[in-house]
């Protein structure tokens, strides 16, 4: 795929990168395939032949890129060719980001996607979170649009008011700001929530995988659950 018919990825950033960690190189399958991806909701799969032929990493025919060899390989070299994938393929962000940008004018060099509300904030967090695997430094100013704001970050305004969600349906983000934190709903009753009163810019490279990896498994547990069993259990919530 050419750099002109990029369409930026928005899936979870670890499981793109745990399934890679999965891969043996030197055992590498002639195609790659949901046969690969044992444990994976099927709209997990999806989006992840998606991002690996957004990457040109496998072919139309599923068929494993050197690139592809190269990030499965180790650390160091996944660091150094997700740099690579990065430096291609978001140079316009990259761009911004060297005359410290603003979260608005990062927000804003997504528009050509159409992206909007949750698709184009997980698009930035995939952006941000394969920057922060690659070791790049970006502007403090950049960050994903906040749940509930516009992209020029104006309040979005509500006709009535709504009671406060049971579960949180956004990607979480690396952040300039503080206290950060996730809650999902219990499939048995109850929510988890997990918070970070740190800074990402202050955490290290071993904490960020670990944060991220913890936010991950979160995401992947969420999309799982049955929608149809999620709106019972915030019904009779709000019943009580």
């Amino acid at each position: 795929m050419s750099d002109a018919e990029f369409v930026p990825p928005y899936m979870a950033f670890g499981t793109f990168r745990n399934f890679l960690a999965g891969l043996n190189p030197e055992r590498i399958p002639a195609r790659i395939d949901r046969s690969l991806m044992i444990g994976m909701a099927g709209g997990t799969q999806t989006y992840l032949l998606q991002t690996l032929r957004l990457f040109g990493l496998i072919d139309g025919e599923g068929r494993a890129s050197r690139q592809l060899v190269a990030l499965a390989r180790d650390e160091a070299s996944f660091k150094a060719e997700m740099a690579a994938i990065v430096g291609q393929f978001y140079a316009e962000q990259l761009a911004l980001s060297s005359q410290q940008g603003t979260a608005a004018q990062l927000a804003e060099s997504f528009s050509p996607s159409g992206y909007q509300g949750s698709t184009l904030r997980k698009a930035i967090t995939f952006f941000l979170h394969a920057c922060a695997a690659a070791e790049i430094e970006l502007s403090p100013h950049f960050r994903s649009p906040q749940p509930g704001r516009a992209t020029n970050g104006s309040p979005r305004r509500r006709t009535r008011p709504k009671a406060a969600p049971l579960l949180s349906t956004e990607d979480t983000q690396p952040s300039s700001t503080a206290a950060e934190q996730r809650t999902v709903q219990l499939r048995s009753g109850g929510t988890l929530t997990i918070s970070c009163s740190t800074t990402f810019m202050e955490l290290s490279r071993e904490d960020r995988s670990f944060v991220f990896g913890l936010v991950d498994q979160l995401d992947e547990y969420q999309d799982s659950s049955p929608r149809e069993e999620l709106s019972s259990l915030a019904e009779g919530k709000l019943a009580q």
